[in-house]
């Protein structure tokens, strides 16, 4: 990282509060921008990004609010394009030296990428796009020795119908309520044990096909954080994933959850980050109840030369479908470069290459043999923030 992103955000300040202008530009090329097996189509496009965050200073609790859109456009392929925008919000109160509450609100309209495991898009002419709308509150306890942190979500999701695509029987509500109880074992070492339950209700009672898609589950774990000396840190866990639907078709889901969380400083001009995560996700493949998803994402900074920062980066994406037998893997490298022209304004280019091998045939399109693709994605971003 560069010397400047060290220090302190830099911001306007506006009464009690820092306020921080920042726009991206990015040029970049993909060469199979339907994530298609046949047929592939390239384009060159343009993004551009910005976002206003205004950041509480006060003595005591906090509030962040933050607005932003990006505007997608695509040189050949219009139908492609896209506009994003979202608003969040999140405070927190400090109830005492030993308590603090938290909540949260967000409201953003999205657009689905074309390699999305939740819906094969490559027979439709324009991306699904879909509001979503959050909300959270929680409470951070101290007793003793024990920290407990309570916390509540929910998720609305309403997706919107493209062409003969039909995503009314997609939208739903997604609620959790998680508990996690830490412990002190030494000076820089802590256990703790959480458990999260999750009910999914989807506004129609079956979807277009006849399936009953609503489901409840939960995640029970254990697991160990470490910190040292010099910034490095590690957290590793184990347990089980449950997904339990209401359809009788469907088999339960129960497996399996492990991961880990690691931040590696080897020297001053070296960090590596990795952080290995499962998951239980929603699909329309038919005659399936949703995919586990196993996530693995290792990465390498290092400092080249006082404002320059060069990068790799490795994923590795496990998507396994219920009922069905597919399952898709997805290799993803990347490698890239960082150049700070300045504390406030950033350049990276960088080059990905991905790699999705599917053991199943593709029912939905005709176009497409199967679900397997190859994509190369070549990137150049402006990052500015706009202060004085």
């Amino acid at each position: 990282m560069a010397d400047g992103e060290a220090k302190e955000k830099p911001g306007y300040r506006v009464g009690d509060f820092r306020v921080l202008p920042e726009v991206d530009v990015t040029a970049y090329y993909d060469d199979n921008i339907y994530a298609a097996n046949r047929g592939k189509e390239s384009d060159l496009i343009s993004v551009v990004s910005a976002s206003l965050d205004a950041e509480s200073q006060w003595d005591r609790h906090s509030l962040d609010l933050e607005a932003g859109a990006s505007i997608g456009r695509y040189l050949d392929i219009s139908d492609e394009d896209y506009e994003d925008v979202w608003l969040k919000g999140d405070g927190q109160w400090d109830l005492g030296e030993q308590s603090r509450l938290y909540a949260g609100a967000g409201y953003s309209v999205n657009h689905e990428s074309r390699d999305a495991k939740e819906s094969s898009q490559q027979e439709i002419d324009e991306p699904t796009t879909y509001d979503s709308r959050t909300l959270q509150i929680g409470l951070d306890q101290l007793l003793g020795e024990f920290e407990l942190k309570l916390g509540a979500t929910y998720e609305g999701l309403d997706y919107d119908n493209v062409g003969t695509l039909l995503n009314d029987d997609r939208d739903r509500t997604v609620k959790g309520l998680g508990l996690r109880v830490s412990m002190p074992l030494a000076e820089r070492a802590s256990l703790f044990a959480q458990g999260i339950i999750n009910q999914r209700d989807y506004d129609d009672v079956t979807d277009q096909f006849g399936y009953e898609r609503d489901s409840d589950g939960y995640n029970a774990l254990v697991g160990i954080k470490m910190s040292y000396q010099g910034g490095h840190s590690v957290e590793l866990y184990g347990g089980y994933l449950v997904q339990e639907y209401d359809d009788r078709r469907f088999e339960r889901l129960s497996e399996p959850n492990y991961g880990f969380d690691l931040r590696w400083f080897p020297s001053k001009k070296t960090k590596v980050t990795g952080v290995l995560e499962r998951s239980s996700n929603e699909t329309t493949e038919l005659g399936s109840a949703g995919y586990l998803y196993t996530n693995l994402d290792l990465q390498v900074d290092q400092k080249l030369m006082a404002d320059v920062v060069g990068y790799l980066n490795y994923n590795y994406g496990l998507a396994e479908f219920q009922d069905v037998g597919r399952e898709d893997t997805t290799h993803t490298a990347s490698v890239g470069v960082k150049y700070y022209l300045s504390p406030k304004v950033m350049v990276t280019g960088s080059y990905s290459h991905v790699d999705n091998d599917s053991n199943d045939r593709n029912s939905v399109s005709p176009v497409t043999e199967t679900y397997d693709y190859k994509r190369n994605l070549i990137f150049l971003t402006l990052r500015a923030r706009l202060v004085l």
